[in-house]
């Protein structure tokens, strides 16, 4: 493959749970010969936009995106979405509700972890996300800190995976609801990673306006990418890969700039969007 044909459309910074700044990603695109890459941080957008200005001097081109954090019946499901307009008022307003939910959340969990006796506030919390979208990692971060645990895994494990004492689920919003708004942005919308979920759930969240579905990813071994691919082309959908890269704890480094896609898969995004198929 052309090394000037790389996407890479999954990818967080500082903003929600990566390390690293837009403009530091973007240095390190760059060096990797990637042509196109999305910021997808965890329902916000501020990251991307940033790294939308500053894309002209890397000569990269940088798409809208975000990664939302959904609920299919019982069952936690992250939408990759693109293109979509960045100054929807709608689309937006949605954002500044998720944001708020992930605060309430990391509040609920530092309490339920004071009372097992962890010593953590929301602020120290806060100390460490900074201006980002809370989330489960920055209070990892804390723990691991203070010698709760030993490290970020451990941390995951003991107190914030589910079914671990101190879980406590994201805010409610449903799958169908998040697709509904991504298309009324005027974007597309994938499932992120979905290695493990059911085809059967695929095929409901298809006939439920899903655009296409994330083929390349770290977690997703040959035989998946290669059953997901026969799945995007029975249903004629399409593709979204990435590195998911965060950096820092999750020891990822090498993830990035070896899972991309080719850039054609950015034009059939484009192209799609360009019919008009989602206007009524």
């Amino acid at each position: 493959m052309d090394s000037k044909l790389k996407a890479d459309l999954h990818i967080h910074t500082n903003y929600s749970d990566g390390i690293h700044t837009p403009r530091k990603i973007l240095t390190l695109a760059a060096k990797k010969d990637l042509s196109i890459i999305s910021i997808t941080d965890h329902d916000t957008i501020f990251g991307c936009a940033e790294a939308i200005e500053l894309a002209p001097e890397f000569n990269i081109e940088v798409i809208p995106g975000v990664e939302l954090s959904t609920y299919f019946d019982n069952d936690e499901i992250h939408l990759l979405a693109y293109l979509f307009d960045m100054n929807s008022p709608a689309f937006t307003s949605l954002l500044d509700t998720l944001y708020d939910g992930r605060l309430h959340r990391a509040r609920r969990i530092c309490k339920r972890l004071t009372i097992i006796g962890i010593d953590i506030s929301i602020e120290e919390v806060l100390e460490v996300s900074g201006s980002s979208a809370v989330g489960r990692p920055h209070i990892a971060s804390v723990l691991v800190k203070k010698g709760f645990a030993k490290n970020f895994h451990d941390a995951f494990n003991k107190y914030l995976a589910k079914d671990s004492p101190c879980y406590v689920a994201k805010e409610n919003l449903r799958t169908y609801d998040a697709i509904k708004a991504v298309h009324d942005a005027g974007g597309v919308s994938f499932v992120a990673h979905p290695g493990m979920i059911d085809e059967t759930i695929l095929k409901k969240l298809v006939r439920g306006g899903l655009n296409g579905v994330e083929v390349i990813h770290p977690s997703l071994k040959a035989r998946h990418t290669r059953d997901l691919k026969k799945f995007v082309k029975s249903y004629e959908l399409l593709e979204s890969g990435g590195s998911d890269y965060h950096g820092g704890n999750r020891n990822d480094n090498s993830n990035f700039g070896a899972y991309f896609i080719n850039t054609m898969h950015v034009s059939k995004m484009k192209k799609f969007l360009s019919s008009g198929i989602h206007e009524e």
